[in-house]
C-alpha cells in the first residue's frame, strides 16, 4: 500500500469521525448543541454561494454549449480506498448515528468481498506461476505474478516470487525493487532481505548485500546459522572478485611472468602427445601457480577444463592407460591440483563441482599405486586445513566407500596410512 493510499484512508476517516460527531450533536438533549449541529450540516451541504450579474454586455459570437456537468452529490462521502474502489456511504441530515453507522458497516462489508474476489484471483496466479518457476519458465513467471499484483497489489508472496524469477533471469535490479515493496508489505519479511541480498551479491555490491543478510538477524535471531552462510558466500565472492581484478592489472601490464600460465596451458590442449609431454607441462604449470593470482589465472584461463579434457590425462586418472609415464602424469596432475586449489575455496568449488574428478578423486584413493594413494591423501588433507574447503570434502567424500578406503590405509600402516589417520581426525569423512 503506498503513501497516497494511507493518506486517501487516513482522509477517509477523518470525515467520518466528523460527521459521526455531527449526528452525535443533532441528537443532542441541548438545543444550542443541536442548533449549531444542524448550522454546521447546512454549511456542508449548502450550494456554492452566486455572484452578483455583472453589468450587460454587447453580445458575443454565439459558442458551443459545454457539456453539462453532473450534479454533485454533498450529502455522501466519496472517497477512495487503498484498492481503488469508491467507499460510498450516504448521509442524511436526519439519520441517526446509528443507521449511519450501519450504513459504513455494509459498505466495509461490500469492500471486503470485492477484495476477497481478488485475493482468490491473485493466488491462484501466484500458484500458476510457481509451477512456471519450477519448470524453468521464468519469463512465464514473471508475467503471471504480475498479472497477480495487478489484482492485489499488496500481496507480499507475489513480490518475493517475481524477485526469485527475476534473479534467474538475471535481472537483478528488478528483484531489489520487488523486494522492497514486500518489506513495504511486510517489513518482517525474511524472504525479501535473503533475495535482496543475493541480487546485491550477484552485481557485486558486497557492502550492501551484507546489510540485508545481517537484517534476517534483526527479524529472526535463531537464523544465525543460515545467516552466517549467506555470509560466507559473500565473503568468497568478494575475495574472488579482487583476485579476478588482481589477475587482470597483470595480465593489462604484460608481465612475462603473467604469461606463462595461460602459454602452458595453451600447449597442453595440444592432442596426441607422449605422456612426458604432458607431464612436463602439468609440473611446469604447478611451478608457475605461486600465489593467490597464479591459482586465479589458472582458472580465468580455463585450466581446470583443458586438464579434464585431455585424453591422455583422462585415461591416466580413470588408470585405464597402460602407456609409459602414466602413473607420472597421475601424480602430476593431483600435485597440481592441490596446488591450485590449497586455500582457494573457488577453485575447489570449480574442480569438485565436475561429477567426473569426483568419481577419480575417490577411485584414485583405493589405487593400488603408493605414490598416487599418497598424493591423493595428501591432496584431501590440504583442502580440509580450510573452513570451506572442509564443508566441500563432506558433501563430496563421506560416504561408507571413502571411509573403508581410509581405514584400510591406516590398518595398512603404510606411508599412506599417516595421512588417511590426520584426515580422519579432521572429521572431514
Amino acid at each position: 500500500m503506498d503513501s497516497c493510499e494511507d493518506e486517501d484512508l487516513e482522509t477517509f476517516l477523518q470525515r467520518v469521525n466528523e460527521i459521526s460527531e455531527l449526528v452525535k450533536d443533532m441528537s443532542s438533549t441541548d438545543p444550542a448543541v443541536r442548533e449549531r449541529a444542524m448550522d454546521t450540516a447546512e454549511l456542508r451541504t449548502a450550494p456554492e454561494p452566486c455572484t452578483a450579474p455583472e453589468p450587460r454586455r454587447a453580445p458575443e459570437p454565439r459558442r458551443a454549449p459545454e457539456p453539462r456537468r453532473a450534479p454533485v452529490n454533498r450529502t455522501v462521502i466519496n472517497s477512495t480506498s487503498p484498492c481503488g474502489e469508491h467507499m460510498n456511504a450516504p448521509y442524511e441530515p436526519n439519520q441517526s448515528a446509528e443507521d449511519f453507522m450501519k450504513v459504513l458497516e455494509k459498505d466495509a462489508e461490500e469492500r471486503r468481498k470485492r477484495r476477497q474476489v481478488k485475493e482468490q484471483r491473485a493466488n491462484a496466479l501466484k500458484e500458476e506461476g510457481n509451477e512456471a518457476f519450477v519448470l524453468g519458465d521464468y519469463e512465464v513467471a514473471v508475467r503471471l505474478y504480475t498479472a497477480g499484483l495487478e489484482q492485489l497489489r499488496d500481496m507480499q508472496a507475489l513480490y518475493t516470487n517475481r524477485a526469485q524469477a527475476f534473479i534467474k533471469l538475471k535481472r537483478f535490479k528488478e528483484a531489489i525493487s520487488d523486494c522492497e515493496w514486500a518489506l513495504k508489505c511486510n517489513e518482517k519479511c525474511v524472504k525479501a532481505y535473503v533475495h535482496m541480498g543475493r541480487a546485491h551479491l550477484a552485481l557485486k555490491d558486497f557492502a550492501e548485500s551484507r546489510l540485508c543478510f545481517q537484517k534476517i538477524l534483526d527479524v529472526e535471531p535463531q537464523r544465525e546459522t543460515m545467516v552466517k552462510e549467506y555470509l560466507t558466500q559473500v565473503d568468497l565472492e568478494e575475495k574472488k572478485s579482487l583476485q579476478e581484478k588482481a589477475v587482470w592489472e597483470e595480465l593489462g601490464e604484460r608481465k612475462q611472468e603473467a604469461m606463462v600460465i595461460p602459454s602452458v596451458l595453451q600447449k597442453l590442449a595440444t592432442p596426441d602427445q607422449i605422456n612426458l609431454y604432458y607431464c612436463g607441462g602439468v609440473e611446469l604449470l604447478a611451478q608457475a601457480v605461486k600465489d593467490a593470482i597464479g591459482q586465479t589465472s589458472f582458472r580465468l584461463n580455463n585450466g581446470f577444463s583443458i586438464i579434464s579434457g585431455n585424453n591422455s590425462v583422462r585415461r591416466c586418472l580413470t588408470q585405464t592407460s597402460k602407456e609409459p609415464h602414466s602413473e607420472e602424469l597421475c601424480v602430476s596432475v593431483l600435485r597440481l591440483w592441490r596446488v591450485v586449489c590449497s586455500g582457494n575455496e573457488e577453485n575447489l568449488k570449480v574442480l569438485l563441482q565436475c561429477s567426473i574428478t569426483r568419481d577419480q578423486i575417490a577411485r584414485l584413493l583405493g589405487s593400488r599405486g603408493p605414490a598416487i594413494q599418497q598424493e591423493c591423501l595428501s591432496m584431501l588433507l590440504t583442502f580440509s586445513h580450510a573452513q570451506h574447503g572442509r564443508r566441500l570434502l563432506i558433501q563430496n567424500f563421506s560416504g561408507p566407500r571413502t571411509l573403508e578406503t581410509l581405514m584400510d590405509c591406516v590398518c595398512a600402516d603404510t606411508t599412506a596410512g599417516s595421512t588417511a589417520l590426520a584426515l580422519l581426525v579432521s572429521g572431514t569423512v
